[in-house]
């Protein structure tokens, strides 16, 4: 929310830990931009962001108050778009894929002494979603949280070690970048055709877009889908893999894991993850960290 704590305007936003920028859309807004904030002012810059799934914001650069999870920043920069065909993000990935060249809004928040660690966590749900600023809530998991060091601090980049479905491992020794702005899994294009091999009568479909999606018969969604980072291995439930069926065939269901159309050194692991699992990205040890969710 850019403006003053109680009279800023409110937006909804994707918190993307697969970016690091922030803007919010200004195209057919009359109360965006500096008109909307006596603490409001123009920066007098540019942006343009390209995002993975091909979606760009341009527009101009601003500075202002911005509340999020009731924690407020000042001095924040953030975009208004005046073209945009992305959704408002908040980028919470590491400043050095930036391109406003400022801090992001939780480094403000920790520069500020306004979160007690450099810690934030997100709990995924159908209906009650939780992000935690400064650290985690327990409440939301049990047992021990299993971390994994990030081995590129651009995004939260660790390494996947395998990837299973039906008891095989389809998969092994990968990079991964935990985007809980993605809804899928993205990956190489040969490795996610050894994955579905294991899926009885999988099929490969183009969607048009630089993708790869696979559908099944639907009475084949597997169980057991499952992918282990260190020593911590998380099953993706059936419900999020199957997410849907296709057109015209209502007995074959498309799966979570699709591929791009391309070589990719490391793979995307989005929403259909995290989902079933309490996330945790500490900025403080450069670490990510995987706990089994409460009961």
């Amino acid at each position: 929310m850019p403006g003053e704590p109680k009279s800023g305007l409110v937006f909804k936003l994707d918190l993307d830990t697969g970016s690091s920028d922030f803007f919010v859309p200004g195209q057919n807004c009359s109360n965006c931009g500096n008109q909307a904030s006596s603490t409001s002012r123009n920066l007098g810059k540019n942006h343009t962001i390209e995002y993975s799934n091909d979606s760009v914001s341009t527009g101009g650069q601003f500075s202002d108050m911005v509340s999020v999870a009731g924690l407020t920043a000042t001095g924040q920069t953030f975009g208004v778009a005046t073209n945009s065909t992305a959704l408002s993000y908040l980028g919470l990935a590491y400043p050095s894929i930036s391109v406003f060249y400022a801090p992001r809004i939780f480094n403000t928040l920790m520069a500020q002494n306004k979160v007690a660690h450099g810690v934030f966590s997100f709990f995924l749900a159908e209906n009650d979603s939780e992000v935690f600023f400064g650290g985690y809530n327990e409440k939301r998991f049990m047992g021990d949280i299993s971390w994994n060091n990030v081995t590129e601090p651009a995004w939260w980049q660790i390494k996947l070690d395998v990837l299973s479905v039906g008891g095989r491992a389809a998969v092994t020794e990968i990079q991964a970048v935990i985007d809980s702005g993605t809804s899928y899994i993205w990956g190489d294009r040969d490795m996610v055709k050894e994955f579905y091999a294991q899926i009885p009568e999988s099929q490969v479909e183009y969607d048009g877009n630089d993708g790869i999606l696979y559908h099944f018969p639907c009475k084949h969604t597997p169980k057991d889908v499952s992918l282990t980072f260190s020593n911590k291995t998380v099953v993706i439930d059936q419900k999020w893999f199957n997410t849907g069926t296709v057109p015209k065939h209502p007995d074959r269901c498309y799966g979570a894991i699709a591929a791009v159309d391309d070589d990719s050194y490391y793979w995307i692991v989005g929403d259909v993850f995290m989902r079933n699992t309490y996330t945790i990205f500490d900025f403080d040890h450069q670490r990510v960290g995987f706990a089994t969710l409460a009961a």
